[in-house]
C-alpha cells in the first residue's frame, strides 16, 4: 500500500488504520483477504511487534508536519484486535 501520495512509502500507521477499516467489512471476503495481508505487512515491518517507528500523519496548523511514538503501537493493536474479533479469536 502507497503511502498519502503516490509513490510514497507506506507507514505503520496507515496500514494499520486501512486493515482496521478492511476487517470490519463483515461478509466481505475481498475486504477481509486485504485485511489478512495489512496485517502480515504490519507484523514485517514491525519485526513482529518488536519495532514501532513513527511517521509524519498530518499536518498541525501553520503546515507543521507532527509524529507521535505512540501512534503506530496503538494503530496496530487496534487493527490486529479487529481482525481478530471478526474472525472469531479472542
Amino acid at each position: 500500500m502507497d503511502g498519502e501520495a503516490t509513490g510514497a512509502p507506506s507507514s505503520i500507521e496507515e496500514t494499520a488504520l486501512a486493515t482496521s477499516g478492511l476487517a470490519a467489512c463483515d461478509g466481505d471476503e475481498a475486504a477481509r483477504a486485504a485485511a489478512g495481508r495489512g496485517a502480515s505487512w504490519l507484523a514485517q515491518t514491525t519485526r513482529q511487534g518488536l519495532s514501532f517507528p513513527s511517521s509524519p500523519i498530518g499536518l498541525y496548523f501553520a503546515k507543521l508536519w507532527y509524529y507521535e511514538k505512540v501512534y503506530p503501537i496503538a494503530l496496530v493493536a487496534e487493527a490486529l484486535e479487529r481482525l481478530g474479533r471478526s474472525e472469531g479469536v479472542s
